[in-house]
């Protein structure tokens, strides 16, 4: 008979008494792809996203990311992304949303520490993470009261585990990274107003090519269609949660003119903001 005994003493990791809750986990494939969420944040949870199949580009913070299997993905609260660019055929995806997340040390529904890079190859543990969310699945899809405990005891085995298997990185020294970050900062507080190329070269005292080409590297997207992508992301969330009028949502984002605003959200998402509307209330 062996017989082991942990060498550490175990360090509680939730602050006392708030045990994180799970809002929802789906299981997500390439026909999710049909109403597409654009650019948005959760500022009431912690998100995370586990590829099991396929690939994928997503967007988080304003820098892209390509997952493939055995990838997860997480989204502190009030972190801005976007999920399934470029999504392949194949794509199966775990997504769980978590509420009354408070870690020791963090802010509230926050799982990483800032310094640690949003993006976690699970490589060798990637069976332990497939494992636990069928788990999670499962018992969550029985809709019991014992399933709803079995699958919290999991969800607390799987933060446990993403604690365990962060990195902290070295901060980014890479002049053209943080030229696009300090675009991204200056767009997220000024995407509502109708700036040009020149009025953020202005701001930022560099050229407009070196603001295109930074960025366009950083993130993907040139800051003109980040602007857009911004503005309909929020467009999204107001459609879904109030009952806006779709004018009134049009200004709140920064279009003067409704019917802007109704093409741009079509071209992006691929419906008309009353189209999309009546969609996600079904």
């Amino acid at each position: 008979m062996s017989f082991f005994e942990p060498k550490k003493r175990y360090q509680p990791l939730f602050v006392a008494g708030k045990e994180p809750q799970l809002i929802g986990i789906f299981k997500v494939d390439h026909s999710y792809l049909d109403l597409p969420r654009i650019m948005h944040q959760h500022d009431n949870r912690c998100e995370l996203l586990f590829v099991v199949e396929g690939t994928a580009k997503h967007i988080i913070d304003g820098q892209r990311y390509e997952l493939s299997p055995g990838y997860l993905a997480i989204y502190n609260a009030g972190i801005l992304h976007e999920e399934y660019l470029d999504a392949s055929d194949d794509m199966v995806v775990y997504s769980l949303g978590i509420a009354n997340l408070n870690i020791e040390g963090l802010p509230p529904n926050h799982l990483l520490d800032p310094k640690v890079r949003p993006v976690i190859d699970t490589d060798n543990s990637s069976h332990f993470f497939v494992s636990l969310l069928d788990k999670i699945y499962e018992q969550t899809v029985l809709n019991t009261d014992k399933g709803t405990s079995v699958a919290h005891y999991f969800l607390l085995a799987l933060i446990s585990l993403i604690h365990a298997e962060q990195k902290v990185v070295n901060p980014v020294d890479d002049e053209l990274t943080n030229t696009g970050i300090a675009i991204k900062r200056w767009l997220d507080l000024h995407y509502q107003e109708d700036i040009t190329l020149q009025d953020i070269s202005e701001a930022l005292f560099l050229s407009q090519y070196h603001i295109s080409r930074a960025f366009k590297r950083f993130s993907g997207y040139s800051p003109t269609q980040y602007i857009a992508r911004r503005r309909i992301g929020e467009a999204q969330s107001l459609l879904i949660h109030t009952q806006m009028p779709i004018l009134d949502i049009a200004l709140r984002v920064g279009y003067n003119s409704n019917s802007l605003f109704s093409r741009t959200f079509k071209t992006i998402v691929g419906r008309t903001p009353v189209q999309y509307r009546k969609d996600m209330q079904k």
